[in-house]
């Protein structure tokens, strides 16, 4: 009987081939009322062959789902995997006719006399017939705006899926010690063997007949271009974005060409990709060959290392470097004001210069469109924090970087794009020792001026407070949301235990080296640092209790643009309530299980009074600002 079945439908289909061409799509409805009585198991919707994935296999689960809650919400189903199989033939690819399948689990009442009528179940035949109904009336009258979701639809689940699986894999092979790089190997295809598979269903979206209005293809794109972006990590797209040439004989170990300061040791692994720089892989092809080699797979951070590495090859001549994506002055002015920067504005800005990708000319083009956008009237505030600090609490620092800090000298940690503003004719650079900032334009000296040395380095007097008089914003500017200093502000005005006197050397104008007492300073962990931190606790306790920012993707980066005041207001209620929030649930993080103890136990949260009273402040401090960077209604 088999044999008839399989071999009778094909000789069907042969002398019916020229009809086929008008046919879109496939329903298969084998089984789909055996009676569960009878056989036991759920609904089963098998997708298309994987091989050659449909869009409907997203309509069709969301149908099975809507009429058996409404009418049948006992009856259990899930998703399977399409099969290549005789039932679903015409989803062959010599055919093309994408085909999925509802059925109920495998039993024995396949098309013989046992499947009478009292192995019928009325109620799932009705429901079913619906659901068959819905999915062709689905496909047959599909609309724009369904196009348009379907699409976004297919963007998020593959890039969530992609991520899952990532996850998964990355730890199943670091828990063995054994694995090799073959088994790596087999990992990165299965990751790319899912994102085929999503990309297939994009492809059948884009050509369905109904689907050619402009607004679909648009969203079809990036959807395929979100996909696209999410299978590889933000390290890995930067670095797929570079190619290298070399460009002087053997190891660059001296570095001559680049200034002190830039110069690093070498270690295998920054060495190890110029043997590959043939100007025809780019950097992601060459960690790939490295992993290979290995047996391993890079961590982001090693990834960045390589592409900050060979960028700085390239500045000083030691490589020549070609991009796939660059961002000229032109394109970093309009992202800004397209994300809410304005003339006038006074802006603290955090900032990653590689995180946008490749920036022709560098850290000054950055600056030279952040200073072009703000205008004359604007004024430029970034954080030039340095390492001076060699005791807190009970310990030493152990920080091998620490020096005295010296405003006209100290180098800063907070990135190239800070170092290269302090050069700017104009900048002037705050005293405090440990959260200096630099800045330019009309507010600078308000800014700064009432930031003392021995002030804890988020005070209320501190510019990160200012932030909060003027009526100033915040960007993070390809920067994480970990990067966000602000949410200290909000720690020293609650008084947090965490927060502890420490001890810096400052170098006064002759020389001599001054130890000086830092009220207040900011050690330890925090939940909120771990990325992605968009996700954290903090964060989306915040976004609940309504805070807004205004987010704009830029090259292979992004743009978050801040109210200072909004987040003041919001968050000083939300931490007050629940200090835990900026603190980690790792057991074995000493840190945070000992101050999430203490501010169960012992921290007494200040009442509705006192949180009262701070947002006062902060708004009788807007209310006298007469400047026009307020952004207070009521004034």
């Amino acid at each position: 009987m088999t044999t008839a079945e399989v071999y009778g439908y094909a000789a069907y289909l042969e002398q019916r081939r020229g009809d086929l061409d008008n046919i879109l799509a496939a329903l298969v409805l084998d089984g789909i009322a055996i009676s569960r009585v009878v056989v036991d198991g759920p609904m089963q919707v098998t997708q298309s062959q994987p091989a050659h994935s449909f869009f409907g296999d997203l309509i069709l689960p969301e149908l099975v789902a809507a009429q058996f809650q409404r009418t049948d919400p006992d009856m259990a189903w899930k998703v399977e995997d399409g099969v290549f199989s005789d039932d679903p033939v015409i989803g062959d690819p010599t055919l093309g006719i994408p085909t999925l399948w509802l059925t109920r689990p495998e039993h024995h009442y396949w098309h013989s006399s046992a499947q009478t009528m009292d192995t019928i179940d009325r109620r799932l035949l009705q429901n079913n017939t619906v659901i068959s109904a819905a999915y062709c009336l689905a496909l047959s009258t599909i609309q724009p705006e369904h196009g348009r979701r379907i699409a976004e639809q297919i963007a998020a689940e593959g890039s969530g899926t992609l991520s899952h699986e990532a996850q998964c894999l990355a730890c199943q092979l670091a828990d063995n010690r054994q694995a090799t790089a073959e088994a790596w190997l087999r990992a990165r295809q299965r990751l790319e063997y899912l994102h085929r598979r999503n990309a297939d269903r994009l492809d059948t979206l884009q050509r369905w007949p109904l689907l050619a209005h402009e607004q679909v293809q648009t969203a079809i794109a990036s959807a395929r271009q979100q996909l696209d972006d999410r299978t590889l990590s933000h390290a890995r797209r930067l670095a797929a974005n570079i190619t290298c040439t070399r460009t002087r004989p053997g190891f660059p170990q001296d570095l001559a060409r680049a200034p002190q300061e830039v110069r690093t040791q070498y270690d295998a692994l920054q060495l190890a990709p110029l043997a590959y720089m043939d100007g025809e892989r780019n950097l992601l092809q060459i960690v790939e060959c490295l992993e290979a080699e290995s047996g391993r797979t890079f961590s982001d951070s090693e990834v960045r290392a390589i592409v900050g590495q060979s960028e700085m090859l390239a500045e000083y001549g030691y490589l020549e470097a070609k991009y796939v994506h660059s961002l000229s002055q032109q394109d970093i002015e309009r992202a800004l004001r397209d994300v809410g920067v304005t003339n006038g504005d006074l802006l603290f800005v955090h900032s990653s210069l590689s995180a946008l990708g490749h920036i022709e000319g560098g850290a000054d083009t950055i600056i030279n469109a952040l200073l072009a956008v703000l205008g004359p009237e604007g004024t430029l505030v970034l954080p030039t924090f340095s390492r001076c600090v060699f005791f807190y609490d009970v310990e030493l620092t152990g920080d091998s970087h620490i020096r005295p800090y010296h405003p006209d000298k100290s180098r800063v940690w907070t990135g190239r794009i800070p170092q290269v503003f302090l050069d700017r004719a104009g900048v002037v650079r705050s005293r405090h020792p440990t959260h200096s900032v630099g800045v330019i334009g009309p507010l600078s000296e308000e800014c700064i001026k009432d930031h003392r040395e021995t002030d804890s380095p988020a005070s209320r007097r501190s510019p990160l407070g200012k932030l909060v008089d003027l009526g100033g914003k915040i960007l993070m500017l390809g920067a994480p949301l970990g990067s966000l200093t602000f949410i200290h502000l909000i720690e020293d005005c609650l008084n947090l235990p965490f927060l502890k006197r420490a001890y810096g050397w400052i170098e006064r104008e002759d020389g001599s080296i001054e130890t000086v007492a830092i009220p207040k300073w900011l050690p330890g962990h925090r939940d909120w640092y771990t990325p992605p931190a968009d996700e954290r606790k903090l964060f989306r306790a915040l976004r609940v209790a309504g805070w807004q920012t205004q987010r704009l993707d830029v090259g292979l980066g992004k743009l978050e643009l801040i109210d200072a005041q909004q987040l003041f207001q919001i968050a000083i209620q939300v931490i007050g309530n629940d200090p835990t929030l900026l603190l980690c649930d790792d057991p074995h993080c000493l840190f945070c299980a000992k101050y999430q103890k203490i501010l169960r136990e012992e921290w007494q949260p200040p009442d509705n009074h006192q949180i009262n009273q701070l947002q006062a402040k902060q708004h009788q401090s807007n209310r006298s600002q007469l400047g026009r960077n307020c952004l207070c209604h009521a004034c």
